[in-house]
């Protein structure tokens, strides 16, 4: 039987659990993990993050990987803008059709109708499956318990699901920035090979935090309308990367401390992440080229680092609903004396990479 033809396709996807802070950073990921011979690419980097934000209104800053976009690089994807995805006469029949052909998609979805609720809230989510005979779509997304997880959607549901998230993208709201409200993704099978002195350079880059250009980091956002060539930054706008989030993140409990800044528990899920995300790049070099003794005690500082924010990151959702003070002071001293302990473990780790 043709894939044209078949009553049910699956595609292999990872639900993998480096980085789902943000979902257009974590659904590519998802297909591009897929393929195995991506693994050297990915080691090589989602080391080096950034900051960015401004005081005005009481917002916290935005803290995401620097590699969140780069996903391109290994897998071919195409956008679907707002005039055709709006005109199609059945969103169900063009995803079974791509998913048979091979693409995985990525659609805005209204996703509170999903869990049952009535208030809109448009976001993304990854189908890579059909069934016919049970009527369910397979995807990735966060489920009704707010966990990054596999779930089985209704044709029916996903239909009308569609259809109000694009009442809000046609509506005058944040929805309506959503240029493309629909990416295809395949990954392009090309392979690649671990290269030690990329993922050292961006060690390195992580811990001397150069300046990064922001519009450079906004324009790659596949959905949102980018800025305009003559965009500036708003008056009290920082940018920073690397190491120096830290110091961003402190200043901004300082505000929320003394009532100035709205918290957000995000920035600190994100870190937590990254400090993962180093440690899981420590290990590889460990497991690779066997170098578990050289890096047996820059792992256990890093270690030491991840599990105190897994715990600042738990601490930092229970602040959310208690506002309890005991946490933005340890928030603050753990921000304050992770840069001197991480600057300590890379440098060890870069100069036994520069002896492979």
């Amino acid at each position: 039987m043709s894939n044209k033809r078949k009553p049910r396709h699956e595609l292999p996807v990872s639900l993998q659990r480096h980085y789902n802070t943000y979902l257009y950073g974590a659904l590519p990921l998802c297909v591009a993990l897929s393929d195995e011979s991506v693994q050297p690419w990915f080691h090589e980097r989602y080391v080096q993050i950034f900051s960015r934000g401004t005081h005005a209104d009481a917002e916290p800053p935005f803290v995401d990987f620097l590699d969140a976009f780069e996903t391109g690089e290994v897998l071919e994807m195409r956008t679907v803008g707002r005039a055709t995805a709006f005109a199609l006469d059945s969103i169900n029949d063009y995803i079974r059709e791509h998913i048979r052909d091979a693409w995985y998609c990525i659609v805005f979805v209204d996703d509170n109708h999903l869990r049952g609720r009535e208030e809109p809230f448009v976001r993304e989510i990854l189908l890579y499956g059909f069934d016919d005979a049970e009527r369910v779509f397979h995807a990735v997304a966060f489920d009704k318990r707010k966990v990054f997880n596999r779930i089985r959607i209704n044709y029916d549901l996903l239909a009308s699901a569609f259809t109000r998230a694009r009442a809000e993208m046609t509506a005058p709201n944040e929805a309506a920035h959503i240029t493309f409200p629909i990416q295809l993704l395949r990954p392009r099978g090309t392979g690649h090979d671990f290269r030690p002195g990329q993922l050292a350079g961006e060690l390195r880059r992580y811990l001397e935090a150069p300046e990064i250009d922001f519009p450079r980091v906004s324009e790659d956002w596949w959905w949102w309308a980018p800025p305009g060539p003559g965009m500036r930054l708003p008056k009290g706008y920082e940018v920073h990367s690397g190491i120096r989030v830290h110091d961003h993140l402190k200043t901004h409990l300082d505000r929320v401390a003394a009532g100035a800044d709205r918290f957000d528990y995000k920035p600190f899920h994100l870190l937590a992440e990254h400090k993962r995300s180093v440690l899981r790049r420590i290990e590889y070099l460990q497991d690779r080229f066997g170098l578990t003794a050289e890096l047996a005690e820059a792992g256990a500082a890093w270690r030491a680092v991840t599990t105190q924010f897994g715990v600042a990151r738990i601490k930092a959702l229970q602040f959310l609903h208690s506002n309890n003070e005991i946490f933005l002071d340890a928030g603050r001293h753990l921000l304050t004396r992770t840069p001197d302990a991480e600057r300590d473990a890379l440098k060890t780790v870069c100069a036994v990479i520069e002896r492979l």
